[in-house]
């Protein structure tokens, strides 16, 4: 929980280190830019209230350009925000998968056979996810290819970051299918008579 909480955090960080910014703007870059990681809606309005009390951000007035207050990066918030983004990753990330989870907690061939006919949803749902992230890239796209040359490299970034999403949905719906073969090929062969 403690890492989803720091990486929170630093979500919230580097958007507001991109471009001062209000917490309606922040979580609307967020639904924007993150979509297929779920956060929640009032990510922003949370992470905001703790990074204030926590010194790593504060309030600046607006002016006659822009007149709503906004929220930009202390110093310290400018240094931790460096320090997690240039710290080395030492370690693989955490593979916490609900499914596979499910799959190893089945008590009998009778759930595992009920678990395994679950993972043709979960197919669908990485295919739909797939062709959703296909349609932003689409978007995406096309508004690279209006922006000036200096903010090019954002979008070209957020098209690469794009492209990964769609390779890795493909990558998930694969070895979803893979997985759901061989289990089907192991419940064939403990053929127990209910468990068919």
């Amino acid at each position: 929980m403690a890492e989803k909480g720091e990486a929170t955090k630093q979500l919230f960080l580097g958007l507001i280190a991109e471009e001062p910014n209000t917490v309606s703007g922040v979580q609307d870059k967020i639904d924007e830019r993150f979509l297929t990681s779920r956060f929640s809606d009032s990510l922003a309005a949370t992470a905001a209230k703790r990074l204030l009390q926590a010194g790593l951000i504060q309030v600046v007035e607006g002016d006659e350009r822009r007149p709503v207050e906004r929220l930009r990066l202390t110093a310290s918030g400018m240094e931790a925000f460096a320090k997690w983004l240039y710290a080395p990753a030492c370690k693989a990330p955490p593979f916490r998968d609900a499914t596979r989870m499910r799959l190893h907690l089945c008590p009998d061939l009778v759930a595992l056979k009920a678990r395994s006919s679950e993972l043709t949803r979960e197919i669908e749902a990485c295919q739909k996810a797939q062709r959703d992230a296909e349609e932003r890239l689409g978007r995406a796209t096309k508004r690279m290819k209006l922006q000036a040359r200096e903010q090019s490299w954002r979008s070209e970034r957020d098209c690469l970051l794009l492209a990964d999403e769609v390779m890795m949905w493909a990558d998930r719906e694969n070895a979803l299918y893979r997985l759901q073969r061989n289990l089907d090929r192991l419940l064939e062969r403990h053929d127990c008579g209910d468990a068919r």
